[in-house]
């Protein structure tokens, strides 16, 4: 196979053709911008991990609404302030890397999505690495990387092995991680009873897991 062989000799320390299947790189020979012309598909296989960590920087500095939210609620809506106080956070931030394996194995994960790849890396930084986890978790929050965040911590903190349950019990508690601790602990003195139902009983408790 020319095109793997080629992207093996392209850097010694590191064979990215062992990264690459042979679909993958047959599908980047055949798109249209390609047309089956080898340096440009060598290329476009090489860059891509490149491409990737590019994305990964401005995932660091992008603020989500709850985030944006929460700094100006603290700075009494005073939008300057905030403003300020966000770039401040960001600037103390360590710089995330990431190898051009791990970057491939993202590719891999993701159908070769370079925006997809990126989030994958930047939420494995947090208390899961595992990439399949990641992806996993990412997929159950229909790709909202806030949420991705919390199911992670949740899957940490609580220990849970089940990717799906956890997702479901920060669904029914509208994504608000104290209160999918709480209803965690509901479902474990009450395991027969609905997760719904639970949820519901947890809410007219105001809160209270004895319920």
């Amino acid at each position: 196979w020319s095109l793997k062989q080629k992207l093996d000799g392209a850097d010694k320390q590191e064979s990215p053709g062992e990264h690459i299947s042979t679909s993958q790189a047959e599908a980047v020979l055949d798109a249209a911008h390609v047309r089956w012309h080898l340096p440009s598909a060598c290329e476009e296989l090489l860059g891509a991990p490149r491409m990737v960590v590019r994305e990964l920087q401005v995932l660091q500095l992008a603020v989500s609404e709850q985030q944006a939210r929460s700094q100006l609620e603290a700075s009494g809506w005073d939008l300057e302030k905030a403003s300020a106080q966000l770039w401040t956070s960001r600037s103390k931030e360590e710089v995330l890397q990431s190898s051009d394996s791990k970057s491939y194995a993202a590719l891999a994960l993701t159908d070769w999505d370079v925006r997809a790849s990126a989030q994958l890396l930047l939420l494995s930084n947090g208390p899961i690495a595992d990439l399949k986890v990641v992806a996993r978790s990412l997929e159950e929050c229909s790709g909202d990387v806030h949420r991705a965040q919390l199911l992670l911590r949740l899957l940490d903190e609580q220990g849970f092995e089940d990717i799906a349950s956890a997702a479901d019990l920060l669904r029914n508690s509208d994504f608000n991680a104290a209160l999918a601790k709480q209803l965690a602990e509901v479902r474990r003195s009450h395991p027969q009873t609905p997760l719904a139902v639970c949820a519901e009983a947890l809410r007219r408790g105001d809160g209270d897991a004895a319920v």
